[in-house]
């Protein structure tokens, strides 16, 4: 039976090493360990872009009706794309915006 305090999956072992660059590494196979990224923005690469409601929204702490009327206003920090009827940001950009490129 697996202990619960342990973890097999990358990114979340208590006893990290560090690569050369000083980034973390797995200490069972020495891959670098990705940043943990908040589970409100996907990873650019399975989810090209995000609505603006509800994901930027939440992002930026605006309600609906706000966040809507400032993608159509384009006075968002990020741009906008207007996908048939729908609003959306790529999520790459909507990451350097908030500093979590990386």
């Amino acid at each position: 039976m697996k202990d619960p305090g342990s973890s097999s999956a990358h990114g979340s072992h208590s006893g990290e090493t560090l690569a050369e660059g000083g980034d973390a590494c797995c200490p069972q196979c020495g891959r670098p360990l990705r940043p943990v990224r908040s589970s409100l923005i996907p990873d650019p690469v399975e989810h090209p872009t995000v609505p603006v409601w509800p994901v930027v929204g939440m992002v930026f702490g605006k309600k609906r009706s706000a966040i809507l009327e400032l993608a159509r206003q384009g006075r968002l920090p990020v741009r906008v794309l207007r996908i048939g009827g729908s609003y959306r940001v790529a999520t790459a950009e909507l990451l350097r915006v908030l500093g979590q490129d990386r």
